[in-house]
């Protein structure tokens, strides 16, 4: 089956190193963290797909609002059609040099 069942955000984070890394006393602020936003899109099969999200390397926060905001238009339709799934993303979401916005 190809129908999207299920989507959600991973939101994962670390530290850049030990605070006593010498780069890391030069470049970053004590107990700076680096962070990563991935989708997780499982199928009625049971395949899982995973996809990252640039903007959660700065705002993972708002990666997770979006994904929150976009998931209604996914569940229950086909993978498949991917022509369909891009425009139904567009109609949605617009992005600018000023960053993401929602237009629903």
């Amino acid at each position: 089956m190809t129908l999207i069942t299920e989507i959600r955000t991973v939101l994962l984070s670390s530290p850049y190193a030990d605070d006593e890394n010498s780069e890391v006393k030069q470049h970053f602020a004590p107990g700076t963290h680096k962070s990563c936003a991935m989708v997780q899109v499982t199928l009625g099969d049971g395949t899982t797909g995973l996809g990252e999200g640039y903007l959660g390397v700065f705002a993972p926060r708002v990666f997770e609002a979006i994904v929150d905001l976009l998931r209604p238009l996914l569940i229950g339709r086909s993978v498949l059609d991917i022509r369909d799934r891009v425009l139904d993303l567009n109609r949605a979401c617009a992005c600018s040099r000023r960053g993401p916005s929602a237009t629903r």
